[in-house]
């Protein structure tokens, strides 16, 4: 019997990290009987209680006329150009501001999502609010009209603009004169002052529980411009299928990705990792070369979430293993000696969660929230952001010892076992039942 309605708000309902969190929740709160939706600004798959934001039919006639001839080119992969043209010519005014530096939040069909639903909910989740979808400036009526919860999965919400801000302390006291602009790729100038005094405006007239799934991010949250919104704030992990991404015979996944018996397999997964800019996939090819340095034995190099042609390089052997089903990214875990894990700036990352719940051994850099999944030395080993020497060693370390390796195998799946979909689901559950009752 259903206690709650629950409308959680995200960019797609199949993506990233944070899709696959709300998407999580949304299939545990429906399994539980609750009365859940699922608010996206584009909807991919058919699963129930998923709604798509139409905001082209709040649009006028030329904007939904161009819009539409962008959608019929989006399966014509030649057309790419054309279609950007035409994105552009449907809604020049976004693009004139983007130009110039300014976020867009020009999204009319956010107004109307409470009115989109059977019924009013009881609380409001949203996740990721960027993503070309969701215009902020909703957020103090809707506020008041029901309590609107907020995870946090990178810091957009507390930025002039960029999700991390990597070394850069300019997020705490009026951003401006940005020094890391270029991970931003929608942002050509910079209006990173204006963008984050015009999010400080919105939030001085919000009220807001905010949740973040590492520590080092919920910390943020004081020192930045959120803070005059939040009533209360949480920190509740990501979490992981414990059902899916399990430990297992390593062979059988290993014959069914063609490895041999000799050479050490690496893992690392992320979309678009070659081009992403808090990704750091340079320190992870870098390590591998010198792992195969250093143990004399080939190295694979297995590439998830990213398409192309196998590389050789020296003893490293790439291969580009695309997008994979969760039971097929399962057995790569479970395939390779380690999962490497290379990044700039990072909060929660669910691939590390999954490498460990399939007892796969995890060698990571240590920055934002990764050094909370990883207990050095037990469960895998923390480097240096950048560090792809220590990398390097710390993977020929765990190839070279096959007694280290089942340690800490057995480690990484029992710390797991304390991030279960249950277990999230619950933590926001409980949460949700105190905000409403009181």
């Amino acid at each position: 019997m259903s206690d709650l309605t629950i409308c959680q708000i995200t960019c797609r309902d199949h993506g990233g990290g944070a899709e696959q969190v709300a998407l999580g929740l949304h299939r545990s709160y429906r399994a539980a009987g609750h009365d859940a939706w699922l608010v996206v600004g584009a909807q991919r798959g058919d699963e129930a209680g998923i709604i798509e934001l139409d905001h082209d039919r709040f649009r006028n006639p030329w904007s939904r006329g161009w819009a539409a001839v962008a959608r019929r080119l989006e399966t014509v992969q030649r057309l790419g150009a054309a279609r950007r043209a035409a994105k552009l010519i449907a809604r020049p005014r976004k693009y004139l501001r983007r130009a110039l530096g300014h976020e867009d939040f020009h999204q009319p069909a956010t107004a109307t999502l409470l009115d989109r639903l059977p019924r009013r909910p009881d609380v409001v989740h949203a996740h990721t609010l960027h993503g070309d979808y969701f215009d902020l400036r909703a957020l103090p009526a809707l506020s008041r009209r029901v309590p609107v919860v907020v995870t946090l999965h990178d810091m957009w919400l507390l930025s002039g603009g960029c999700f991390y801000a990597l070394d850069c302390d300019r997020w705490r006291t009026g951003c401006g004169e940005c020094p890391n602009l270029y991970v931003t790729p929608w942002i050509k100038r910079d209006r990173t002052a204006a963008n984050r005094s015009q999010k400080q405006a919105i939030y001085r007239d919000s009220r807001l529980y905010v949740a973040a799934p590492s520590k080092w991010l919920l910390d943020r949250i004081d020192h930045s411009i959120l803070s005059a919104a939040v009533v209360e704030t949480r920190h509740i992990p990501n979490a992981v299928d414990l059902n899916t991404f399990t430990t297992g015979a390593r062979e059988p996944d290993r014959t069914a990705l063609g490895l041999g018996p000799d050479a050490i397999t690496l893992l690392f997964a992320g979309r678009g990792l070659s081009r992403h800019p808090f990704k750091d996939y340079g320190t992870v090819r870098l390590a591998a070369g010198r792992a195969a340095a250093l143990t004399g034995r080939p190295v694979v190099l297995l590439i998830a979430g990213e398409e192309g042609p196998t590389v050789r390089d020296g003893g490293v052997t790439i291969r580009f293993l695309g997008d994979l089903a969760a039971k097929a990214m399962a057995g790569a875990y479970r395939a390779a000696d380690v999962y490497v894990h290379a990044a700039r700036a990072e909060n929660h990352p669910l691939a590390i969660l999954e490498a460990l719940a399939c007892g796969t051994p995890v060698v990571a850099t240590a920055v934002g929230g990764i050094a909370e999944q990883i207990t050095d030395g037990e469960t895998g080993f923390l480097v240096e952001r950048a560090d792809g020497e220590t990398m390097a060693q710390r993977i020929a370390q765990l190839a070279g010892d096959a007694a280290l390796r089942q340690t800490m195998s057995r480690a990484a799946a029992a710390t797991a076992r304390r991030y279960g979909l249950a277990d999230q689901a619950s933590a926001y559950l409980d949460w949700y039942r105190r905000i409403t009752s009181s």
